[in-house]
């Protein structure tokens, strides 16, 4: 699959969909190396304790509050 570099911007937001297996989500973050676009991702703030926490981050992991009285939209607005 190749990408035309024009399309690509220095900032962009791709919006995807939850995925239905976790290999799903390791695919995609191996295409996204392939293509060498960095990603951010967002992921449940629980997986961001003791030694994943530095890895998800390294992966641009955004670690998301499944339970806040603040939908995900709200989080990520005040994020960007």
């Amino acid at each position: 699959y190749y990408i035309e570099p024009e399309i690509l911007e220095n900032k962009q937001v791709i919006i995807g969909f939850e995925h239905t297996s976790n290999l799903d989500a390791v695919l995609s973050v191996a295409l996204f190396e392939i293509l060498e676009i960095k990603i951010h991702t967002l992921i449940k703030k629980e997986l961001f304790q003791g030694p994943l926490k530095p890895l998800l981050e390294k992966l641009g992991g955004i670690p998301v509050d499944r339970h806040s009285k603040s939908d995900i939209v709200s989080q990520m607005v005040k994020l960007f």
